[in-house]
């Protein structure tokens, strides 16, 4: 026995119809049979972590006034604020998914590297200066 077209296009059209709503209720089938995902605890994380990073900053801003002596106290105080920065810049790297060591001053990580960078300077160059601070103390 011969279809028309028109018959085709319609026996066509009902097949497809009837494959997609197989494949809808067979995705929500397998839908319900996994449990969902574990709620997601970066956001308190980096909240966390900024919360840290920004007392730091700010512990930083009132440590290094314009005319700051360079002491041993301020060296150590400056070597400590580096752990909570760089703490900071590897939840950052994680969230946004970029490098935890990159130089990029764009991004949140690159910026702390750079303060990092300079913070370990200082701490690596108070052996140098210990000479210096001996001798203006007796002076």
């Amino acid at each position: 026995m011969k279809q028309d077209p028109a018959g085709k296009v319609w026996s066509l059209l009902y097949d497809l119809v009837w494959l997609v709503t197989i494949a809808v209720l067979s995705s929500v089938l397998i839908g319900l049979n996994f449990e969902a995902p574990p709620p997601d605890k970066s956001q308190e994380k980096m909240a966390s972590a900024h919360a840290q990073a920004v007392s730091t900053v700010n512990n930083l801003n009132t440590m290094l006034a314009p005319d700051q002596e360079l002491t041993v106290e301020l060296v150590q105080q400056l070597a400590a604020a580096s752990s909570p920065l760089t703490e900071f810049a590897q939840t950052v790297a994680t969230a946004t998914r970029v490098s935890p060591d990159s130089p990029d001053t764009q991004t949140w990580p690159g910026k702390i590297n750079a303060l990092v960078a300079d913070i370990k300077v200082v701490s690596e160059g108070q052996e140098s200066l210990g000479e210096y601070f001996s001798l203006r103390t007796t002076l």
